[in-house]
């Protein structure tokens, strides 16, 4: 059975990162987990409306529909969750942006070696 599907060319062959590239996978990864966490903040408010049956908040992933968004909700202790929630989206929001241009840098850094790499391959 195993080497019936250990044969099977729809399976995937695993990829080894680069050494170098691999700090910058983890990286990805712990992005990924950012996003996630974050997502999870936007449901749980959103989820704790329609508990508390208020009206659709609509899109509170853009930031500037988050603003008073707290004050929709009536009972202190479930306003101060809100509010709980919306300063860690704030702080997810500046972790993620500059984790990403710190991606972004090192992709055009990865890109630049590469072809210069393969140029200097070329050449006689």
């Amino acid at each position: 059975m195993f080497q019936q599907t250990s044969r099977d060319p729809a399976l995937a062959m695993a990829y080894v990162y680069p050494r170098e590239m691999r700090a910058t996978r983890d990286l990805l990864r712990r992005r990924c987990h950012f996003t996630r966490k974050r997502a999870e903040l936007f449901t749980h408010i959103q989820n704790t409306a329609s508990q508390y049956v208020l009206p659709a908040l609509g899109k509170i992933a853009f930031h500037g529909n988050r603003i008073g968004l707290a004050e929709h909700f009536p009972d202190p202790a479930v306003r101060k969750s809100i509010e709980t929630n919306l300063a860690l989206i704030d702080h997810y929001d500046r972790v993620l942006k500059a984790l990403e241009l710190h991606l972004a840098q090192t992709a055009i850094t990865v890109i630049t070696r590469r072809s210069a790499a393969r140029a200097y391959r070329r050449s006689p």
